[in-house]
């Protein structure tokens, strides 16, 4: 089992991110936090990506921005 709990602890155990739709609850660090991961792991799906928009209204353009450097580093 990859999550295990308790009253006062939680224990997660390492497992492959594979492609997924990320219910992001309309919170701002869940879709931040799976974009980054999305750099890396393939088809990563938010349900709803608009929710930056009132905390970081050029997160988009900032993470093409990075997603554009990080090929282009890739490449040489």
């Amino acid at each position: 089992m990859p999550v295990a709990t308790e009253e006062d602890w939680i224990e997660i155990q390492p497992a492959q991110p594979s492609a997924s739709r990320v219910a992001t609850q309309r919170d701002h660090r869940i879709a931040m936090a799976f974009s980054v991961l999305g750099l890396r792991v393939p088809g990563i799906e938010l349900d709803d990506p608009g929710c930056v928009a009132k905390t970081c209204p050029t997160f988009h353009g900032l993470l093409a921005d990075l997603t554009a450097q990080w090929e282009k580093e890739s490449v040489s």
